[in-house]
């Protein structure tokens, strides 16, 4: 468990499976994804996904809980590090009901400073598409900056957008 000052982040436990099902299956949320899921998720998707989590080697999955009431409000996961190069990539989402509240520039801060503390690692990275002005926002709180610029490289909302590079290497993070 890695603990901030509004959020916890913890092991996936099997009823949070509905909360993430849920979330993932938002119209708002689902187009901010990198991933590409099948829309909707289906609910067996979802528990197939928990049973393999613990297959998936160096991939690290955490729910994110707000600190007050224990409430599971998305997940954050370590989706990839290089241990020889020393950087690892991250990503998240939130359910809709919890943006714009601090949680996700949290989560990321306390994700981020695990992975430099704990995993001794000198960068993270993640990807983010350009029309979501909220996340890039929540990650530029945390220190994180633009290095990078895919033209057109995902297709939302019947157009293409650009995809986003954006890294923080261990010196310039603040706890």
């Amino acid at each position: 468990m890695l603990e901030g000052k509004s959020v916890v982040l913890r092991e996936y436990r099997k009823e949070d499976i509905l909360t993430v099902w849920e979330y993932w299956n938002d119209p708002d949320v689902k187009r901010c994804l990198m991933r590409d899921t099948p829309f909707p998720v289906r609910k067996e998707d979802e528990r197939k996904w928990y049973e393999r989590l613990a297959e998936k080697g160096y991939r690290y999955n955490f729910a994110v809980e707000r600190k007050p009431d224990r409430r599971n409000i998305g997940g954050c996961a370590i989706l990839e590090v290089d241990w020889s190069n020393r950087y690892g990539t991250i990503a998240i989402f939130l359910g809709k009901d919890y943006w714009s509240r601090g949680y996700g520039s949290e989560a990321v801060r306390v994700l981020t400073g695990f992975m430099f503390k704990e995993m001794v690692l000198n960068r993270v990275e993640l990807v983010v598409l350009a029309f979501n002005r909220r996340a890039i926002k929540a990650y530029e709180k945390t220190g994180f900056v633009l290095e990078g610029v895919s033209r057109d490289r995902v297709f939302r909302d019947g157009k293409y957008c650009h995809q986003y590079h954006m890294s923080i290497l261990r010196d310039e993070f603040s706890l």
